[in-house]
């Protein structure tokens, strides 16, 4: 499946593989099918395939099933503005309408992960989120239009109250949230996040493990940095970053301009950061 480039393709491939070959509607083989319609767009037939698989395993779906779900969600190319998933267009790969799709219907991906992330919290009989879940839907929140602080302190909690650690991942994810809210990054940084990421460090004996989790986290900030259009910022993190003992790469200025280029432009910062960057 990873070598078709269109819904239709996969769908078709799929139709192939489970009439002709008798392929069994397995959970990881569904687990597969659902991350490729991720790959080329297909949200809803995603979701309903991962509706039917559910029904027939009940108890038995893996955390890989769910988070292959929250990925299709999360992908920047397929940030639309609400979810259509009884359009007519996309089809199930077996008969049966989805009940789980319902509840995602009419949402955007952003708020569809978040909450199958708090089904995944609160329900019996499925698997409990893990880093990647939170990543997840930190990266479907950071590809959405709807950024805000209090969204990403609130996903944060989420996540120490569910016992993930803060490695550099969920650092870097979660900090993507604050969009160009860099003074609140900073503090989340400065406060409890960036407490709870030394706390998860400091389980390292190894300093090459250390640095590349610091890397990590600062390159959240380094994004946001370039939303904001703070190259000034930016030098100011390669500092700290050293001082933590992670050498700043080129990876760091890769996410700055990450970040600006996903900015929207401040005419009366422009002057104030070229300075910075000529």
């Amino acid at each position: 499946m990873a070598t078709q480039n269109s819904s239709n393709a996969i769908r078709k491939l799929w139709r192939v593989a489970t009439k002709r070959y008798d392929i069994r509607v397995t959970t990881p083989v569904m687990t597969a099918y659902i991350t490729e319609l991720g790959r080329v767009g297909d949200i809803s037939t995603a979701c309903r395939a991962f509706d039917i698989v559910r029904k027939k395993e009940s108890n038995a779906t893996t955390l890989a099933l769910w988070n292959s779900l929250l990925k299709a969600l999360s992908r920047k190319e397929n940030n639309m503005e609400v979810i259509e998933m009884f359009d007519g267009v996309s089809t199930n790969p077996v008969d049966g309408e989805s009940d789980f799709s319902s509840m995602i219907d009419g949402l955007s991906p952003a708020d569809a992960s978040r909450r199958v992330l708090n089904f995944m919290k609160t329900s019996d009989g499925c698997p409990k989120p893990d880093c990647q879940s939170f990543c997840l839907v930190a990266s479907a929140i950071s590809h959405s239009g709807d950024l805000s602080a209090a969204m990403a302190i609130e996903l944060f909690h989420d996540a120490m109250d569910a016992g993930v650690s803060a490695d550099g991942r969920l650092v870097n994810a979660i900090m993507r949230c604050f969009g160009s809210d860099l003074s609140s990054a900073i503090a989340a940084w400065k406060g409890e996040v960036g407490k709870a990421s030394r706390s998860h460090r400091n389980r390292f004996r190894d300093r090459s493990k250390q640095a590349l989790d610091v890397s990590a986290a600062y390159h959240g900030l380094m994004t946001v940095c370039g939303r904001a259009g703070r190259p000034d910022i930016a030098v100011r993190l390669t500092y700290a970053m050293a001082k933590e003992g992670a050498e700043p790469t080129e990876t760091a200025l890769q996410c700055y301009e990450a970040g600006k280029r996903e900015a929207q432009p401040d005419v009366s910062q422009v002057a104030f950061a070229r300075q910075f960057e000529s």
